[in-house]
């Protein structure tokens, strides 16, 4: 299915920016993200039917929108392929922009409960160190509105280092995976965060943006103990 590679392209970015958080921010003041409660009328823990109540350029508006993508796949076998929360953040796919960049969107839902906001950046440019100035000028806007990150990880590996950190093959050293751009602001009292990220391979470029409060992202342990506590 077309929009199944993109989703799960923003599973894997996230769950590894997630684990590269390296830095102890436990002895850190309260962080501003601390205050983050959503984005643009969604908020952290509301239900699929709930976040369907707020506009959103969406890019399906039901199931038959997206089976329409692969005649003769049903519904009961997109449901054998996807769990009913992945078919809801994939109902949510959605257009929208940040600064004047156009980004797709997704919202990511656990135990039908709203936990994070995933979104990829549509760049268009022969020239891949555009992807990097746009880095910058996002990480700059967002210090303004949450403060300086709590953690970076930013560097290019051997033979580029010394294109660090806009120089000429930069942008070609971050699109063969000589490279990674990343920033985090993450809350020292609870589970909210707010990630940048810019990673390549195979001369592709991904940029993305995402805000989580992982308070309502259940572990498959949990869900089970729920589960079981049925019986």
């Amino acid at each position: 299915m077309k929009h199944t590679l993109l989703f799960s392209i923003l599973v894997f970015i996230f769950i590894t920016l997630i684990n590269a958080q390296v830095k102890d921010t436990s002895k850190r003041d309260v962080h501003p993200v601390c205050e983050l409660e959503g984005r643009k009328g969604l908020k952290f823990g509301m239900s699929f039917e709930e976040t369907r109540n707020v506009y959103l350029d969406r890019q399906f508006q039901t199931i038959d929108d997206v089976l329409a993508l692969e005649p003769g796949l049903t519904e009961e076998e997109l449901r054998k392929m996807m769990d009913e929360d992945a078919i809801n953040s994939f109902l949510n796919i959605h257009s929208t922009s940040f600064a004047g960049n156009n980004a797709t969107g997704s919202l990511m839902f656990s135990n039908n409960r709203l936990y994070s906001f995933l979104y990829t950046f549509e760049i268009e440019t022969s020239n891949n160190n555009k992807y990097i100035d746009i880095y910058y000028d996002l990480k700059g806007l967002l210090s303004k509105k949450y403060g300086d990150p709590t953690n970076t990880s930013e560097y290019l590996s051997y033979p580029y280092e010394e294109d660090f950190p806009r120089g000429n093959h930069a942008g070609q050293a971050v699109s063969i995976g000589k490279g990674k751009y990343g920033s985090f602001w993450i809350c020292p009292t609870n589970k909210k965060s707010v990630i940048l990220g810019l990673t390549g391979d195979n001369y592709e470029m991904s940029l993305v943006l995402i805000y989580s409060d992982n308070s309502f992202d259940i572990s498959e342990e949990e869900k089970l103990s729920e589960e079981l506590e049925d019986f």
